[in-house]
């Protein structure tokens, strides 16, 4: 019940699955864009990046020094330790809605703060960098074939179940002596995609519907489209 609420690692309740960790680290996020949106501090992003970012590097530092111990919860709220890679997924919603030199700069910065906070980590970030500058360039359009598009829309069901699952599924493999190379990869891929795709057609799909009805309909995006549209004729 607690994980229902996907505040469970801030409750100090073990989580029904180990991937689940990272719903926290979601969630802390989404709180800092949240306050960044009722202040209405969203347009200067850029900037708030820039000091998050130092901040970030400057709590890193003192530790290193032993100089300070930052309260777990302090560091799940400010995202000392990922906020770095959701400042950069930002920058290339920006680099595709108009390209600036600036969501560049940021981008260095988050790379230089991973090798800060986690070493030559930094070459499989600027790998996975490297490939969503070309997506939203634009360049990796020929990948858009039915079978990858199916596993990118199922792909967060999928992450979410995997785990346990696969760990399920290979053990019975093993209690009936059927775990061979190919079958403890093949089949709890197989079922944890099915589960997956169930969970996408019954579950995500349907909530995403309510949830953009309800967004349709709601004060905050009339108000938000009346302010564009107060912003536009000044």
């Amino acid at each position: 019940l607690v994980n229902l609420t996907m505040l469970q690692q801030w409750l100090k309740v073990p989580s029904v699955d180990g991937v689940y960790w990272t719903l926290a680290v979601e969630l802390s996020f989404y709180l800092v864009m949240y306050v960044l949106f009722i202040t209405r501090n969203l347009e200067r992003f850029n900037l708030i990046a820039m000091i998050w970012l130092s901040i970030i590097a400057l709590f890193q530092y003192l530790e290193a020094l032993h100089a300070i111990q930052v309260p777990p919860i302090l560091k799940q709220l400010l995202l000392l330790e990922y906020g770095n890679l959701f400042i950069a997924g930002t920058m290339f919603y920006k680099i595709l809605r108009k390209p600036r030199a600036s969501a560049y700069l940021i981008l260095a910065a988050t790379l230089l703060i991973e090798y800060q906070l986690h070493g030559n980590r930094v070459i499989l970030i600027t790998l996975y960098f490297g490939i969503f500058w070309a997506f939203v360039m634009g360049y990796l359009v020929k990948f858009a074939v039915k079978p990858l598009v199916f596993l990118g829309a199922i792909s967060y069901s999928l992450y979410l179940i995997h785990q346990n699952v696969g760990y399920i599924v290979i053990r019975n493999l093993e209690k009936y002596d059927l775990a061979t190379p190919s079958s403890i990869i093949l089949m709890p891929l197989s079922v944890s995609i099915l589960i997956a795709s169930f969970m996408h057609a019954f579950v995500e799909k349907p909530s995403l519907r309510l949830m953009r009805n309800a967004w349709e309909n709601s004060g905050t995006r009339k108000y938000l489209i009346d302010r564009r549209v107060s912003r536009d004729l000044k």
